[in-house]
């Protein structure tokens, strides 16, 4: 009989050890979750023809020194215009909403100076370029003169007539602009009679003034760009 009791009790040890393992294995039992939220990113450039700034020629005075000289060997300066309008009556006139800068009745000597600002609204890195280009209008266009410069006043490019330019790709963090740059739109003091507006009509009845685009364009950041 004593030998059968001492076996039960080691078996109910024994038993005991286990449920005691089984216990702490249950007590390192954990779960954990892990959520994965994911937007796209925005690539968005705004683009706008910031300051207009409107200049006409006059005769130097005595003491003066020329800033242009036509055909005639006559010296003229630039005098900046208020009000829109040029010396001759000629205006410019700005639509923000549409993003578009008109000039009508413009004479030699009459130049337009304008502040293109482009700011990299996307909430990643972009590159971003802007191109010129005459669209329309290729019978007064060829008698205008546009100088690109930069924010230091630099000349950056001058196009003549037909020609076009394309800037290099810049790369823009978040929120930041692309290199301010100033275009000088101008139709020269020696620009002759071929570009009255009487005169491009008899060549082309069709004609309906010039139409210059700024194009400014963007891609993602480590886009392959040529």
């Amino acid at each position: 009989m004593k030998k059968t009791i001492l076996l039960t009790s080691v078996m109910t040890i024994v038993l005991c050890v286990c449920l005691i393992a089984g216990s702490t294995f249950a007590l390192f039992t954990s779960e954990a979750e892990m959520n994965i939220a994911i937007t796209s990113g925005n690539v968005e450039l705004t683009a706008s023809i910031d300051a207009v700034n409107l200049y006409s020629v006059r005769p130097v005075n005595a003491g003066e020194t020329a800033e242009v000289i036509d055909e005639n060997q006559a010296g003229y300066v630039y005098e900046q215009q208020q009000n829109g309008t040029f010396a001759n009556g000629g205006t410019a006139a700005l639509n923000t909403d549409a993003n578009e800068l008109t000039l009508s009745k413009i004479t030699p000597g009459d130049k337009v100076v304008i502040n293109v600002a482009s700011l990299n609204s996307s909430d990643v890195t972009i590159k971003a370029r802007y191109t010129v280009e005459v669209l329309s209008g290729e019978e007064l266009a060829r008698g205008l003169v546009i100088t690109l410069k930069d924010a230091s006043g630099n000349v950056i490019d001058t196009l003549v007539g037909l020609d076009s330019y394309i800037s290099a790709w810049e790369t823009l963090t978040e929120g930041q602009q692309l290199a301010a740059t100033t275009l000088e739109i101008e139709l020269p003091v020696d620009a002759g009679n071929e570009y009255q507006h009487n005169a491009i009509l008899a060549q082309n009845p069709n004609y309906n003034g010039v139409a210059i685009q700024i194009f400014v364009e963007a891609v993602q950041g480590n886009a392959n760009v040529q």
